[in-house]
């Protein structure tokens, strides 16, 4: 069975989309960073992470402290910390109405410093954000504008502007190999 529960794995899908932006610019500029930093009540916005991809934060944490404790403070780079930027707690999927075959915790992270961070570090959602994942009528995966109810508005899917080609591969093939995780396939078919 294909499990995501691998920070190789993680890391291969976090490399695929540090190659690629959603447009020639960050698309933050459009709304002043909208889906990050939501003039809504701050303690609700925030994200659930996919199985395994806490590991890939925790493994960055705990890098983090070892440069902490052998580089003086002031030689660091102005680059939030993770401890800084990324509060999150652990939550019960069953309560939150995830699939049944997601037995494990769910991390749910909350943004502290929106709209600044580490962007090698961002969270999937926010990398492929505006596209989401569906399995169209025809069985296959499909990417789709995130038709989620939002507290705020996204000029690229309001005005249903063009991303780049680069952009949508990339996002595509990392889905593809997600959905191999029956986990985030029954995830996926539940948004269907």
């Amino acid at each position: 069975m294909f499990l995501m529960d691998d920070v190789r794995k993680w890391k291969a899908v976090y490399r695929l989309l540090n190659q690629v932006e959603i447009e020639v610019f960050d698309c933050g500029t459009l709304c002043g960073s909208a889906c990050c930093a939501c003039a809504g009540n701050r303690e609700e916005m925030g994200i659930y992470l996919f199985p395994g991809e806490h590991l890939l934060l925790q493994e960055a944490a705990a890098e983090e402290a070892v440069d902490a404790a052998a580089t003086e403070a002031a030689d660091k780079a102005a680059v939030p910390e993770i401890k800084d930027w990324l509060e999150w707690t652990c939550e019960d999927p069953r309560e939150l109405g995830f699939p049944d075959s997601w037995t494990e915790p769910v991390y749910f992270l909350t943004c502290k410093t929106a709209p600044s961070c580490p962007r090698k570090l961002r969270p999937l959602q926010c990398r492929t954000f505006p596209l989401k994942p569906v399995i169209g009528e025809n069985g296959v995966l499909e990417m789709i504008w995130n038709d989620e109810e939002l507290p705020y508005s996204c000029p690229i899917i309001e005005k249903n502007m063009p991303i780049h080609d680069d952009f949508y591969k990339a996002t595509y093939t990392v889905w593809t190999h997600l959905v191999r995780d029956r986990r985030i396939m029954d995830l996926v078919l539940g948004w269907s």
